[in-house]
């Protein structure tokens, strides 16, 4: 009987102590999303070079409201909101519609690897493998869009946009 409970009770054990399940944290599905800016963004931008860029995020980060604080509006982006940028490397990249990689934010405020709330991570397409920045060197450039910045609308009014250089608006398709 002893026998009998161990064959049963060993499998189980090692099942449990074998390799931790991958954690998704870029679905595939992003495309299906709504885009933060309703334009390709075609500009060069520190730290992506000259290239063209699509922005996704997901329904988690539509919720999310301007409120003013302390006499400035503020974006808190929701834990959960994951925002993807595709980056094509050239016009025949775009065309071809395949991006070279993917820049991501996801909000994870509890993550030890989160970073101001975020975790940075890059990702190839096709490629499971997500590749977490733990270095500030995402949140170094993303600092400016709390400012006046050079890109886009430029945040005249310097919002806290919580990192993010095109919030979310419902008026981006």
């Amino acid at each position: 009987m002893n026998k009998l409970i161990l064959l049963i009770i060993l499998p189980g054990f090692f099942i449990a102590c074998g390799p931790a399940a991958r954690v998704v944290r870029v679905p595939d599905e992003y495309r299906s999303w709504k885009k933060t800016v309703d334009k390709i963004l075609d500009y060069p931008i520190a730290g992506h070079g000259q290239s063209f860029r699509i922005i996704y995020i997901n329904s988690i980060g539509e919720k999310v409201t301007p409120l003013e604080k302390d006499g400035r509006m503020t974006y808190d982006y929701p834990d959960g909101t994951i925002i993807v940028k595709e980056v094509y490397p050239s016009q025949e990249d775009l065309d071809k519609n395949v991006p070279g990689m993917l820049t991501c934010m996801v909000k994870d405020s509890q993550s030890p690897q989160a970073i101001n709330g975020w975790l940075w991570i890059v990702k190839t397409p096709g490629d499971p493998a997500e590749n977490v920045f733990t270095s500030k060197f995402c949140l170094e450039c993303h600092l400016d869009a709390n400012e006046s910045h050079s890109l886009g609308a430029g945040n005249i009014n310097e919002e806290f946009r919580d990192y993010v250089f095109f919030p979310y608006t419902s008026s981006a398709k």
